[in-house]
C-alpha cells in the first residue's frame, strides 16, 4: 500500500510538471522525497524537484537537489540528466 501511495504522488508530480505547473510539481516531488525516498523513488524525485525548482527560479534549491542526486546516485541516468541541467543553467 505504501509503494502505491508513492507511485500516486510521483504520477501527480509528473502531471503538474508536464503541464508546466512547476510550483505544485516541486511540492509533490519534495513530499515524495520526504515520505517515500527509501521506497525507490529518490532518483526520480530529486531530478523532478531539481528541475521544478530551476523552472520557478529557485536556483539554489534546484542546485541542491541535483547535486544530491549526482553525489548519491552517480551511476544513474537521472544523475547524467542532472549534470546536463546544471550545465544548461550555468551551475556546473
Amino acid at each position: 500500500a505504501r509503494k502505491m501511495r508513492g507511485e500516486k504522488t510521483l504520477y501527480i508530480a509528473k502531471f503538474y510538471f508536464v503541464r508546466e505547473i512547476y510550483d505544485s510539481a516541486l511540492l509533490r516531488y519534495e513530499s515524495l522525497l520526504q515520505g517515500f525516498g527509501s521506497e525507490g523513488f529518490a532518483t526520480q524525485a530529486l531530478l523532478g524537484a531539481g528541475a521544478s525548482a530551476l523552472e520557478v527560479g529557485e536556483r539554489a534549491r534546484g542546485e541542491q537537489h541535483l547535486r544530491e542526486l549526482i553525489r548519491s546516485y552517480s551511476g544513474s541516468s537521472e544523475a547524467n540528466t542532472a549534470q546536463e541541467l546544471l550545465k544548461s543553467h550555468g551551475l556546473l
